[in-house]
């Protein structure tokens, strides 16, 4: 009889992202309509010189489309017989794994090459570890007229001022740590955990933690606190595994400590990682690694007088007094649903095998919930989102290859869920890809004028002067100008008001502090920056403070720059 071909993983996984390009391609071409600027923008550029391509190539059509149907008829065909063979689906997630891997890396590159920020949020994270590193506390009293608290914890900041120590440029500092706090927690999770597991196991188990992070994936690389929290979290997983019960529990204990020291609520992420040391080692160890967390969390306010617990915990009660919203929670309970989805698989298939690996994936199990239906309430404030559960992925991934492992040979992939689960990372991809654009965006960037040369020049061509940031229409969420604010800051070291924090303040309905808004009467700045050809501080954030009317006796509008305009204290003149 002869041997029927069979294309093995890597030619079928090549001829599925074939079709899949091919297919997005052709899908933009006769149903989506033609696409409009921003972020977005970058992607369909590419896709608009693809349609016109197919459009000039008018008799090689037919080849296209055949190419198209071909490329998914082999791809489809591969696919059944690769889950079929035990190992052949092995090599499939291998190879999968490695391309989400190149891809993470060139979005990485991507936000490297960017020379600004993607959200305020980082600007504002890189303001307060100016502070510290300039030897300031970045905790004070609510009605501080600098309106610069935050309810991110000490480690966050201790780890950015390191960076901004060595790297002179604030955005690319912070950048940086953002990336190599990633990086560094895959490779102890791979290092660690594949000396337990053996590499194949470990490589699925990342590309799951790869595709759960693109959901969001800013919030993993971005300067803020859930991408030291997802490092710490990859870290505290990867101590988990380790032999020596002294070594795996200060290891496990210190990243805990750090992860929840980034950000108090992160404690829940820390409940898979708990429930894998109890089912593994015991509970007395698990109890030991939680206490000592808990003990070495307190460490850096008793340590370092810069962090005064008491402003830290007044900040954090102000802040969570936001309004719950329906809708979120909504919104983050079909996403833990989504997230669980490959544990519970195998959580399925540990039941049915009983005996000790079913007793411990209950237990593993209705912890994760318990922790995943914590934050999925506390992250429904307003402000909030889906986003918060992203920490979940290290723990979630180790109970799944922990339970993958001790089902050995008897974890069969059925073709029905072998295509769930290919369907499961597909579904990830499509989520995300327009949002992931925004990263290969910043290539686009690079090079070209940009407000933070801007920033630099008008600088030089004030020496001397208190250059301050303010806003005009927009607020600090839109108008990507006054992401550059660190690099004024770094200079000038001039922060007069920063419209996170004020966000934060009128979600829990507090008063801003008079002593802010008295410094545009007391000309406390020489100079302000304000976006060109905009109204100052216009924008309905500033509404009935009076802020605007007083800028308006007390600054003259000097000169326009390409992306600000300079604005002058009337008494200088």
């Amino acid at each position: 009889m002869a041997k029927i071909w069979m294309p093995n993983p890597l030619t079928t996984l090549v001829c599925g992202v074939i079709h899949f390009l091919g297919a997005f391609v052709l899908y933009y071409y006769f149903l989506a309509p033609e696409s409009s600027s921003g972020h977005i923008g970058f992607l369909n550029a590419y896709v608009a010189k693809a349609r016109g391509m197919f459009y000039e190539l008018f008799s090689f059509r037919a080849v296209i489309l055949a190419g198209v149907f071909g490329s998914g008829t082999v791809a489809l065909y591969g696919l059944i017989g690769v889950l079929i063979d035990q190992r052949q689906f092995q090599k499939l997630a291998v190879w999968t794994g490695m391309g989400l891997f190149v891809y993470s890396f060139l979005m990485l590159a991507g936000y490297l090459a960017n020379p600004n920020y993607l959200d305020a949020g980082e600007s504002h994270v890189t303001m307060l570890s100016l502070l510290l590193k300039d030897g300031k506390p970045i905790y004070s009293e609510l009605d501080n007229p600098d309106l610069a608290n935050t309810w991110y914890g000490p480690v966050l900041f201790i780890v950015n001022a390191a960076f901004l120590l060595i790297v002179p440029d604030p955005i690319l500092a912070t950048k940086l740590r953002g990336i190599i706090g990633l990086m560094a927690g895959f490779w102890l999770f791979f290092h660690f955990a594949s000396k337990r597991y053996g590499k194949t196991l470990v490589w699925i188990g990342s590309a799951y933690i790869i595709l759960t992070l693109f959901l969001a994936f800013f919030f993993a690389v971005g300067n803020r606190a859930d991408s030291l929290i997802i490092a710490f979290s990859l870290a505290a997983a990867a101590g988990a595994t380790l032999g020596g019960s002294r070594r795996r529990m200060w290891m496990a204990a210190i990243c805990m400590a750090a992860a929840v020291n980034c950000k108090v609520t992160a404690a829940a992420y820390m409940f898979p990682i708990g429930a894998y040391i109890a089912v593994t080692y015991g509970w007395k160890p698990a109890l030991q690694t939680t206490f000592l967390a808990m003990g070495l969390f307190f460490v850096p306010f008793l340590v370092f007088s810069l962090f005064p617990l008491n402003h830290y915990m007044a900040y954090i009660m102000m802040a969570t007094d936001n309004a719950f919203e329906r809708a979120l929670l909504l919104e983050n309970i079909g996403f833990s649903l989504f997230l669980m989805f490959p544990f519970l698989w195998v959580f399925v298939k540990c039941r049915g095998k009983g005996g000790d690996v079913g007793k411990d994936s209950m237990v593993a199990t209705g912890i994760t919930l318990f922790a995943l239906a914590v934050v999925s309430l506390t992250a429904s404030k307003e402000g909030s989102g889906f986003y918060h559960l992203l920490a979940f992925a290290p723990g979630l991934a180790l109970l799944w290859i922990h339970f993958t492992n001790k089902l050995g040979k008897e974890l069969n992939i059925s073709i029905p869920g072998g295509l769930a689960g290919v369907s499961w990372v597909l579904g990830c991809l499509l989520l995300t890809l327009g949002g992931n654009m925004e990263f290969l965006y910043g290539f686009k960037l690079r090079g070209g004028q940009n407000p933070g040369n801007e920033i630099h020049q008008i600088i030089q061509d004030y020496p001397g002067k208190r250059i301050a940031m303010g806003y005009g229409q927009g607020n600090d969420y839109s108008d990507t100008r006054l992401f550059y604010r660190p690099l004024l800051y770094k200079t000038t070291r001039n922060n007069p008001m920063n419209a996170v924090t004020m966000i934060e303040f009128y979600c829990s309905k507090q008063p801003i502090p008079q002593s802010a808004i008295e410094r545009f009467g007391n000309r406390t700045y020489d100079l302000f920056l304000i976006p060109k050809e905009e109204e100052p501080f216009s924008n309905n954030l500033f509404e009935g403070l009076g802020i605007a009317e007083t800028f308006g006796l007390n600054y003259v509008h000097l000169e326009d720059r390409n992306f600000f305009g300079v604005w002058e204290a009337n008494f200088v003149r």
